[in-house]
């Protein structure tokens, strides 16, 4: 998975798709690009190789800061490796229509106003308690909701950076 910022406007901008509507799984929400790995792929070549296919993102121009935080899919036996890649400018998107139906520019500084993020606990049999954190930004994100592995990637990603400021 690939979680790329770039400057827009003299903000710091986070780049998300909405999933094709026609997907088997996940259909129509919110996440970053990137995917599963094939055999033989470390996590970054295939974050990069599915971020090209998904958003038609020419990778040569990210520049790869590093890994986030593994996380776990929520109700899954799903483990994901975000990259934290950094783009100089903004490039040209090319969403690939079976898989991305939109492609969101979302200012970070949108997703710290008060009210668009929450967290809510929750109990899941097997697993027993556990937080779930959402995002909601009609401005950004119209109907959307951000929540899953999607949204606890993005709460890392701004409580670092508010940390750090």
């Amino acid at each position: 998975m690939l979680v790329l910022v770039f400057e827009k406007d003299g903000e710091a901008t986070v780049v998300l798709t909405r999933r094709s509507a026609g997907l088997a799984s996940d259909a129509g929400n919110i996440s970053f690009p990137g995917g599963r790995m094939e055999p033989g792929e470390s996590p970054l070549d295939a974050a990069l190789r599915e971020t090209r296919e998904e958003i038609g993102l020419n990778v040569s121009v990210v520049d790869i800061e590093g890994s986030l935080p593994t996380v776990r899919r929520p109700f899954a036996d799903h483990v994901v490796v975000p990259f934290l890649g950094i783009l100089a400018l903004r490039p040209p998107f090319v969403p690939n229509a079976s898989e991305v139906d939109e492609i969101l520019e979302v200012p970070l500084s949108e997703l710290l106003r008060d009210g668009v993020a929450w967290e809510e606990r929750w109990s899941i049999p097997q697993e027993g308690e556990r937080t779930v954190h959402f995002f909601a930004h009609p401005a950004y994100l119209g109907e959307n909701l951000i929540w899953g592995m999607t949204a606890m990637i993005l709460w890392d990603l701004l409580d670092r950076a508010t940390r750090s400021t």
